[in-house]
């Protein structure tokens, strides 16, 4: 893993969107996250990723996962995961909330992904065995 300086990362990070709010970058899996995103957070920090939880954005009131920065690239992006299904068969009142979160973290211009249960499917069965 290339050596990154925690505070100039931060800094040129809320440089470039200076409507995002990042806490110290997390190196474990921690409190609060259910099985998955704590599998997904694992995944991502022993691929070598940068993961900022639940990174907070102006005029955006449903707070994201994680801010994932990529040293070797130096590009970073939002990430949202659900296990809902991306054509939404799931509760009506979830998947509002969901399109009205990826609305404007869309709005929000910092990058971003969502990954629905199929796109967790097709990384458990690709890269990460144990994601839920």
């Amino acid at each position: 893993m290339l050596e990154i300086e925690t505070y100039d990362l931060k800094r040129e990070l809320c440089n470039k969107y200076p409507n995002l709010y990042l806490e110290e970058p997390v190196y474990e899996s921690g409190y609060g996250m259910n099985s998955c995103e704590k599998n997904f957070l694992e995944y991502l920090i022993e691929s070598g990723y940068v993961v900022f939880r639940e990174p907070l954005i102006d005029d955006v009131d449903c707070i994201p996962d994680f801010f994932v920065y990529d040293p070797y690239s130096g590009r970073g992006q939002i990430v949202e995961i659900t296990l809902m299904k991306e054509m939404g068969n799931g509760d009506r009142k979830t998947k509002k909330r969901k399109e009205r979160q990826a609305e404007r973290i869309r709005d929000s211009g910092i990058p971003y992904v969502i990954l629905y249960r199929e796109h967790l499917e097709r990384i458990r069965n690709e890269d990460c065995k144990g994601l839920f």
